[in-house]
């Protein structure tokens, strides 16, 4: 099992943390007794929006760029983000970039595990329950069950269920 991270963008990732949580990702697949997880191989890659939406295009038939996409090759899997997506909508929900970031990876890792939130709103459901799990397993959560703020200290929570609340 091995972990790989490949940025075709200008951003700057927090490559550290992104390599701990995916390693995270591929423990959680493996315990989730996938047959083919004792090999299996994982890549995060970020790239420009332009690459998103043309992958999203050819693979969703949507024709705008996609925050993360998951693509499970067999004893490979490969989790496509697009930072310039991320930093928008982390933005327009007055999260951090990196909360952002890090919800989306398990996000992306729930459908290599074969959890779709497509179907009904059971599957949205247990789609939420399992990510919420996985993020409180790999520590992207605080105690009360929310993401934590950046270390940055910029000082504010980043859930909506926390904004809701001021």
């Amino acid at each position: 099992m091995t972990v790989s991270v490949v940025n075709r963008t200008q951003v700057r990732i927090p490559g550290t943390r992104v390599r701990r949580i995916a390693a995270g990702i591929l423990r959680e697949l493996a315990r989730r007794g996938r047959e083919k997880s004792r090999g299996y191989d994982l890549a995060i890659v970020f790239v420009g929006n332009r690459e998103s939406k043309a992958l999203h295009q050819r693979f969703s038939r949507k024709a705008k760029p996609a925050n993360v996409l998951s693509f499970d090759y067999g004893s490979f899997g490969e989790i496509i983000l697009a930072p310039g997506v991320i930093r928008r909508e982390a933005r327009a929900s007055r999260e951090s970039f990196d909360a952002r970031l890090f919800r989306l990876m398990i996000h992306g890792a729930a459908h290599l595990a074969g959890i779709h939130h497509e179907g009904s709103r059971a599957i949205e459901r247990k789609a939420d329950r399992w990510e919420a799990t996985l993020a409180k397993r790999l520590g992207c959560t605080d105690p009360a069950g929310e993401l934590p703020p950046t270390r940055r200290g910029r000082g504010r929570k980043t859930s909506a269920h926390h904004i809701r609340r001021h």
